[in-house]
């Protein structure tokens, strides 16, 4: 079974953070989000799949492992759920697709076991949804009937990940999968998930997912660490973000914010701030 990773998006709601690196590249933990996801699907199985690029391409390429067989399909205009037809030629059975900008724990194996026993076209993972604010999918007998764009809480909501057969990859042919799927006629069944989601949308919900995965691993300390970043001892720094080759020194105190990376702070003071080399923005 082969993976395809959608990340190719601006992630234009977690601006001024995505105007420095796209969102699959923000760390949790001090991992970029697209690391965790491939090195899960590693550890099932999958060491074979595609990835989309359009934004910011160059820095997702850099950031990839050398273990797996990754195809880049490089789009010159994003064309959504359109660019996973791709990948239908490649494939004998059934494609796992997963948004590159949400963090969970995949149960590959239960989906997979899923679509073949009940002979249908794809399996959606759902989950309940915290709030409203994110569409709500609607079942009838067990398969997908139609989305509520109003979505409510505890609704059904999707969680990102899908496995699509390559019948239906074939026949996509709108920017989102779901208008497909609306408009012509489908068996697609769903999996409820209930395990740990973070979606990585605007800076606060970004932040607030890195607190969670934290709690979730059971990280050691209140900072989110990526790599390079060092805090002297003099300095002290909670609860806080940061960012690839920073250093912090000199008396610095610094907490709750979000520490871009490629600079260095000195005697500076701040709370619930985005920082970036030029700008301050509240967080």
């Amino acid at each position: 079974m082969l993976f395809f990773i959608l990340a190719g998006g601006y992630g234009k709601r977690a601006r001024p953070l995505s105007l420095l690196k796209p969102k699959p590249l923000f760390p949790l933990n001090g991992t970029p989000l697209i690391r965790l996801t491939l090195r899960q699907l590693k550890k099932k199985g999958l060491k074979k799949g595609f990835i989309n690029l359009h934004y910011l391409p160059r820095m997702i390429k850099d950031s990839m492992p050398g273990d797996l067989q990754i195809e880049y399909l490089y789009e010159e205009t994003l064309s959504g759920s359109k660019i996973l037809k791709q990948a239908a030629p490649h494939i004998d059975d059934f494609l796992l697709v997963v948004n590159g900008d949400v963090f969970l724990q995949i149960p590959v194996k239960e989906m997979r076991e899923k679509i073949t026993a009940e002979d249908c076209d794809g399996i959606l993972l759902l989950r309940k949804s915290d709030g409203p604010g994110y569409p709500n999918v609607i079942l009838e007998e067990g398969c997908y009937a139609r989305r509520n764009k109003n979505g409510e809480k505890d609704g059904l909501m999707y969680t990102g990940t899908a496995l699509l057969k390559k019948s239906f990859l074939e026949r996509i042919d709108e920017i989102n999968f779901f208008d497909t799927l609306d408009k012509a006629k489908f068996r697609v069944k769903n999996l409820l998930y209930e395990g740990i989601w973070l979606d990585i949308g605007s800076p606060r919900s970004y932040y607030e997912a890195d607190v969670k995965y934290r709690r979730h691993i059971r990280a050691p300390g209140s900072n989110s660490l990526s790599k390079n970043a060092q805090i002297s001892p003099d300095s002290v720094v909670t609860d806080s973000i940061i960012w690839e080759n920073t250093t912090i020194g000199n008396q610095s105190r610094i907490s709750n914010c979000i520490i871009t990376g490629n600079m260095e702070l000195n005697h500076v003071s701040y709370r619930d701030k985005i920082i970036t080399k030029d700008h301050i923005y509240e967080l």
